[in-house]
C-alpha cells in the first residue's frame, strides 16, 4: 500500500495538529460528584482497596509530572485555571514543601478523573507520533522530487489532491535554476510537510 494512502488512513483517526476540544479537561469534570454502584439486589459495591492506592500512585506521579514539566508541554493537557495556578504556585517551592503540595495537586487532578488526564496523555502522544511520521514522510518525498521532480510532482498532486500546486512547482524550479540548495530544499520540505499536515482537514470535508 503506497505510504500516502496509509497515512491517510491512519491520520482520519487522530485529530489534526492543534484542532482539540478546548473543553477536554472542562469545569464540569471538577465538579462531578461520585456515584455509587449498586449489585441487583441493592448493596453498594465497594471500591477495590489495591484499584485506589495504584489509582492515588499513579495521579501522584501526574503531579509531579505537571510540576516538572516544560509550560509549552503542560499548556496542551489545557487543565482548569485553578489546577493550573497550583501548578505555578508548587513550581517555586522546593524540598518537603513541593512535596506536600504536589498531595495538594494530586487531589485536584483526582477530580478530573484518571482516565481523563490519560486519556489526554494518549492523544498527545498520538499526535506526536503522526507529527514525526509526516517528518519522515516530508523528508522522503523531498529527496524523490531531487532525483525526478516532475515524476514526482504528478505521483504528490494524485496522492494529496489538496496541495499548493503553484509553490510546489516554483520552488521545484527555483531548486533546479538555484546553487542556494539547502535553503530551497528546507522550504521545500516545509511545504510538503505543511500539506501532509492538512490531511485530517480535507478527510474531514469529504
Amino acid at each position: 500500500m503506497p505510504s500516502g494512502i496509509l497515512t491517510r488512513i491512519i491520520v482520519s483517526t487522530i485529530p489534526a495538529f492543534g484542532q482539540f476540544n478546548s473543553n477536554f479537561l472542562s469545569s464540569e469534570q471538577t465538579m462531578k460528584k461520585k456515584v455509587k454502584a449498586y449489585t441487583d439486589d441493592g448493596y453498594v459495591i465497594r471500591p477495590n482497596k489495591t484499584a485506589l492506592k495504584r489509582e492515588h500512585q499513579a495521579l501522584q506521579n501526574w503531579a509531579k509530572q505537571f510540576l516538572a514539566m516544560k509550560p509549552e508541554k503542560l499548556a496542551k493537557f489545557m487543565l482548569p485555571d485553578d489546577v493550573q495556578k497550583s501548578i505555578a504556585l508548587g513550581r517555586k517551592l522546593v524540598g518537603n514543601a513541593q512535596d506536600r503540595h504536589a498531595k495538594y495537586v494530586a487531589k485536584q487532578l483526582a477530580e478530573l478523573g484518571l482516565d481523563t488526564i490519560e486519556a489526554r496523555a494518549q492523544q498527545l502522544q498520538n499526535q506526536e507520533a503522526l507529527q514525526q511520521r509526516f517528518h519522515s514522510e516530508a523528508e522522503q518525498w523531498c529527496q524523490r522530487l531531487l532525483d525526478a521532480p516532475e515524476q514526482t510532482l504528478s505521483r504528490f498532486f494524485e496522492q494529496f489532491p489538496w496541495a499548493d500546486r503553484q509553490q510546489l512547482r516554483q520552488l521545484v524550479r527555483a531548486l533546479q535554476k538555484s546553487s542556494k540548495h539547502d535553503k530551497i530544499v528546507e522550504q521545500l520540505r516545509d511545504t510538503i510537510f505543511h500539506t501532509l499536515s492538512q490531511q485530517t482537514d480535507w478527510l474531514n470535508a469529504l
